[in-house]
C-alpha cells in the first residue's frame, strides 16, 4: 500500500482520538451495567412487544437480503478500486483510507472464510507486484545490492499491508451473541425519532450516552460546507476556502482546544485571570464579554466537565453554540437541539458505529446510503483535487518561466557594459517581493509531498513502524481480555473475521521481523539512518535538489518547521507534522504549519506528564499493597 500512514497521537485520555471499536464495546458493556444497576433500583415497566406477522416478516427478509446483495457486490466494486488505486503507487485520501477499510471490513465480517484466501493471496502477490512495478513505492534506500534494496522494498509494502489489515480487524473486532435483534441500534432509532419527530421527552443520560458516538472525526467529515464555514466563523478562523481545508483548519482548532483544556484541568480554572478566562471561553465559542468572572470560571468548568469527564465531543459542544441557544438552557437541551439539527447522513454514520460497536447487524439499507454517500463526497473531493493541481501546475510554470526569464536578464547586463547615465534612465523592470511572498505562502499538496520524501532520506523508519504495529496488536489483545471480563455472559465477544485476520496479522508480523534482523545483520556497514535530529539546511538543501526553482520557497518551509529558530529540528515530530497534514490533502499556509508544529510538540508535552503521573499512580498503589501485605504479616 503506497498511501501516507498517519500515526494517531496517542494519550491515556479516551476523547483524545477516537478509540477503536472494541474500546467502544467495553465502554458500552460498562454502562450497561451501570444502568443494569440503575433499573434494579427504579423499575420500569417494560413494553410488551408485538410480534410482527409471519407476511410482514417474510417481506422484511426479502427486503434485507436485497439489500445486503447490493451492499456486497457495492463494497466489493469499492475495495477493488481503491485496491488498484494503491496498487498504482497513488496515494488514499483520508476519506478514501477509511472507506477502504470500512469496505474491506464489511467484506471480511459477511463473508470471514474469505480471509483464508484473500490475504494469503496478497502476501504471495507482492514479489510479483513489485518485479512488474519497481517504482510503486518510492525508495529511500541507496545501497549497493539491488536484490538487498528489492527486499527492503518488498518488506516496506509488506508492513504497509500489514497496517492495514490491522486498521481493518479494529473495524470488525466485536460480534453479538443474537446480532439479529439489534437491541442497541433500535434504542439509538427511538431515541433520535424521539427527539425529532415525536416531540417525546429524552433523558439527560440517553442525550449524553448518545452524544458520544458523534466523534469530531465522523462529524466534521460529514458537515456541509455551509455547516464548516459557521463553525468557522464561531471560532474566529478564516471562512475562506475549499472544503478540505476548512475541515482541517477545525481539525487543528479542535487539537488545540483539547490541549488547552487538559493543561487548564490540570492547573485549575481558578488559577486563571480575567484576560484568559475571556480568551479561553471566546476560543470555545461562549460569550466572554460584558460577563461577572464567576460566570466566565462557571461556563469554562461546565466546559471542561463536558469535554473531558462526559466525553462529549467538542464539536457537538461548538455547534450547539452555533445555534445561538440561550444561555440559561441546560447543557443536556443544548445537546438535544444540536443533535435534532444534523444532517442525515451524520445520523446514519452513528448508527452504523452504533451497530459495530455492539456487535450488532446494521441495515444493510442504511449501511448501502452511507457508502453511497462517502463515495459522492470522495468524487466531489477529487474533482477539487484535479482544480488545484491544474492551477498548481500552472503556477509553478509560470515561476518557471520567470525565473528563466530573469536569469537571461542578469546575464545580458554582466556583459553590457553602459554609462552611469544610461543606467539612471533604463526602467528597470522589478517582480513584486510582495507578490512573490504571497506566492510563496502557500504550500500545496506537491510541497508537502516533497517534504515527506525529503525526511525519509535522514529516516528509516521501517523498525519504528513495525514496533508500533506490534505495541498496537498487544493492545488489541488486551482490549479482547478488558472485554471478556466485562462481558462474562459472552453476550458480546471477538468476532470470527477478527480471530482470523489476527492470527494472519501475527503471522506476518513474525516473517517481517525475521526479515528485518536478517537485513539489518547484513547492512552494518551501511550509514545510520536512525538520527534523531536534522538541521534546517540539510533539509533545505534536499528540498532544493529535488526543485531548484522553488529553492526559496522550501526554506520557507523549513523554517516554519523551526518552532524555536535554533536551526534544529527533531525528526520525530516533523514526520508527525507531515504526515498529519498528507492526510489532509488541502493547499495550507505556512502559518498554519507553524501552528501545527507548536501542537505537536505542546501534545508530545502532555503526553510525557501523562505517563509520568500514570507511573507516579502505579508506584504509589503498589506501595500500598506492599506495605497492607507486609502489615497482615
Amino acid at each position: 500500500m503506497s498511501y501516507l500512514k498517519c500515526r494517531p497521537f496517542h494519550t491515556s485520555s479516551g476523547n483524545w482520538e477516537d478509540k477503536s471499536v472494541i474500546e467502544h464495546a467495553v465502554d458500552q458493556m460498562k454502562e450497561k451495567k451501570k444502568q443494569v444497576e440503575l433499573a434494579k433500583e427504579q423499575p420500569l415497566a417494560t413494553p410488551v412487544e408485538v410480534k410482527p406477522s409471519l407476511m410482514k416478516r417474510i417481506w422484511e427478509a426479502c427486503v434485507h437480503y436485497y439489500h445486503g446483495f447490493k451492499l456486497l457486490m457495492l463494497e466489493i466494486r469499492v475495495s477493488s478500486r481503491l485496491l488498484m488505486k494503491t496498487l498504482k503507487g497513488n496515494s488514499l485520501t483520508r476519506r478514501e483510507q477509511k472507506q477502504f477499510h470500512r469496505t474491506a471490513a464489511d467484506i471480511f465480517r459477511m463473508v470471514p472464510f474469505s480471509v483464508f484466501i484473500i490475504v494469503p493471496f496478497m502476501e504471495l502477490l507482492l514479489p510479483a507486484y513489485l518485479y512488474f512495478f519497481p517504482n510503486a513505492l518510492p525508495s529511500t534506500f541507496q545501497t549497493a545490492s539491488s536484490k538487498e534494496d528489492r527486499k527492503k522494498k518488498e518488506l516496506k509494502m509488506k508492513l504497509q499491508m500489514a497496517k492495514f489489515l490491522q486498521d481493518t480487524m479494529k473495524e470488525m473486532a466485536v460480534e453479538s451473541k443474537n446480532p439479529g435483534k439489534n437491541k442497541a441500534v433500535k434504542e439509538f432509532a427511538d431515541f433520535i425519532e424521539k427527539i425529532r419527530s415525536t416531540g417525546e421527552q429524552a433523558s439527560s443520560d440517553e442525550i449524553l450516552r448518545f452524544s458520544k458516538l458523534f466523534e469530531n472525526e465522523l462529524t466534521l467529515d460529514n458537515l456541509s460546507k455551509p455547516q464548516l464555514l459557521a463553525l468557522c466563523k464561531l471560532l474566529l478562523l478564516q471562512p475562506i476556502g475549499n472544503s478540505s481545508f476548512l475541515r482541517f483548519q477545525l481539525r487543528t482548532k479542535l487539537r488545540q482546544l483539547m490541549a488547552d483544556d487538559k493543561m487548564i484541568q490540570s492547573e485549575g480554572v481558578d488559577s486563571l485571570t480575567v484576560e484568559e478566562l475571556q480568551s479561553a471561553c471566546q476560543a470555545r465559542g461562549m460569550r466572554a464579554i460584558g460577563m461577572s468572572m464567576d460566570r466566565l470560571r462557571s461556563q469554562l468548568a461546565q466546559w471542561l466537565d463536558l469535554h473531558l469527564v462526559k466525553q462529549i465531543p467538542a464539536s457537538l459542544l461548538l455547534l450547539s453554540r452555533a445555534l445561538y441557544l440561550p444561555d440559561h438552557i441546560p447543557p443536556s437541551d443544548a445537546l438535544k437541539a444540536t443533535l435534532s439539527a444534523l444532517p442525515e447522513n451524520i445520523v446514519d454514520e452513528a448508527e452504523v458505529k452504533m451497530a459495530y460497536t455492539s456487535g450488532e447487524l446494521a441495515h444493510s439499507k442504511t449501511r448501502l446510503d452511507v457508502i453511497k454517500q462517502q463515495e459522492l463526497l470522495i468524487r466531489e473531493e477529487a474533482k477539487e483535487r484535479e482544480m488545484r493541481e491544474k492551477e498548481e501546475k500552472e503556477r509553478v510554470e509560470r515561476e518557471k518561466e520567470r525565473a528563466e526569464k530573469e536569469k537571461e536578464k542578469e546575464k545580458a547586463e554582466e556583459i553590457r557594459d553602459v554609462s552611469a547615465a544610461m543606467e539612471d534612465s533604463v526602467p528597470v523592470v522589478r517582480v513584486s517581493p510582495s507578490a512573490m511572498d504571497d506566492k510563496e505562502e502557500v504550500i500545496s499538496v506537491a510541497d508537502i509531498r516533497a517534504l515527506h520524501e525529503a525526511v525519509s532520506q535522514f529516516k528509516d523508519d521501517t523498525k519504528e513502524i513495525l514496533m508500533e504495529l506490534i505495541e498496537d496488536r498487544e493492545e488489541h489483545v488486551e482490549d479482547v481480555a478488558d472485554l471478556a471480563e466485562e462481558c462474562k455472559s459472552r453476550e458480546l465477544e471477538e468476532s470470527k473475521g477478527s480471530v482470523r485476520l489476527g492470527k494472519r496479522v501475527d503471522s506476518m508480523l513474525g516473517k517481517i521481523e525475521a526479515t528485518l534482523e536478517k537485513l539489518e545483520g547484513a547492512s552494518k556497514n551501511e550509514p545510520d539512518k536512525n538520527t534523531t535530529t536534522i538541521t534546517t539546511e540539510e533539509l533545505a538543501a534536499v528540498l532544493a535538489l529535488k526543485d531548484a526553482y522553488q529553492g526559496s520557497k522550501f526554506r520557507k518551509i523549513v523554517n516554519a518547521l523551526d518552532e524555536d529558530l535554533d536551526g534544529s529540528l527533531n525528526l520525530e515530530q516533523v514526520v508527525e507534522v507531515i504526515e498529519d497534514l498528507a492526510m489532509e490533502d488541502s493547499e495550507i499556509k505556512r502559518e498554519h504549519l507553524a501552528q501545527l508544529t507548536k501542537l505537536v510538540k505542546k501534545e508530545v508535552t502532555i503526553e510525557e506528564e501523562e505517563e509520568e503521573e500514570e507511573k507516579r499512580k502505579e508506584d504509589e498503589k503498589k506501595k500500598q499493597l506492599s506495605g497492607g501485605a507486609s502489615s497482615s504479616q
